[in-house]
């Protein structure tokens, strides 16, 4: 028996990730592509998996924009966003033109390279220029086109400073959503949205809001810490094990 292309046990795997991946996403603003890319890659190839998983992303987004606004420094996202605008053509060109085997073993070294980092904990202390924000923001909109996981410089970069927690939470939410709207209008452009990517999308979309509306749920309550180290352990490993499949 297939689901969309997918057999049964990959279905229910894609699943799964679309749900944990959701559930990180609604508490920190991020990690659904970093979890959903990496296996869906392997079931279908990065060329059906990306697409797909910008198109679900981009719908889940309207939960989180409410709850995000009254927290979002407006200044930061518009140097963030316009610069990933200006970077996710270069990136669905990579996606286009790149063998699928290369995008895969990427994706899962970008995953990998961004928990490490993330979990050794690195911080400054200094408020970021907006020429840093401005480059930050250009890389992560070519990660966007090309792979889906545009989030890594950004997270890394807003994370690191001294903002707190709901105004980078904030901040990654609203990027993503404006970058998204300029990947998918080059998806749409260039006759990457085919039937199977759409189908894909629909499978997602409910398991990812589910997850979504838990993680926005979990965000006021949790331990924050703990739930962040248990999380990027988790992309590390799944990282990891693509890498060597």
């Amino acid at each position: 028996m297939e689901f969309f292309g997918l057999t049964a046990a990959e279905a229910i795997v894609v699943l799964l990730a679309a749900l944990a991946g959701g559930a990180i996403r609604g508490f920190t603003g991020f990690g659904s592509a970093l979890v959903i890319a990496p296996i869906l890659s392997i079931a279908v190839g990065s060329r059906i998996a990306v697409p797909a998983i910008i198109l679900v992303l981009f719908f889940s987004t309207f939960q989180l924009l409410p709850g995000a606004a009254r927290d979002v420094n407006w200044r930061r996202v518009l140097q963030l966003g316009l610069a990933g605008a200006a970077g996710a053509p270069i990136g669905v060109y990579g996606l286009i033109y790149i063998d699928q085997e290369l995008m895969r073993r990427f994706i899962a070294v970008v995953v990998a390279a961004f928990a490490i980092a993330m979990l050794a904990g690195w911080r400054y202390q200094r408020a970021p220029s907006p020429f840093m924000a401005i480059g930050v923001g250009g890389v992560g909109g070519v990660l966007s086109g090309a792979a889906s996981v545009g989030g890594p410089p950004v997270i890394l970069f807003l994370l690191a400073g001294p903002g707190a927690a709901a105004a980078n939470r904030a901040a990654i939410i609203y990027y993503f959503f404006f970058s998204q709207i300029v990947v998918l209008g080059m998806y749409w452009f260039e006759g990457v949205m085919v039937v199977k990517v759409l189908w894909l999308a629909v499978l997602m979309l409910p398991a990812q809001m589910i997850g979504v509306a838990i993680g926005t749920k979990l965000f006021p309550k949790a331990n924050e810490t703990l739930y962040r180290r248990v999380a990027l352990g988790v992309l590390l490993t799944i990282g990891l094990v693509t890498l060597v499949i």
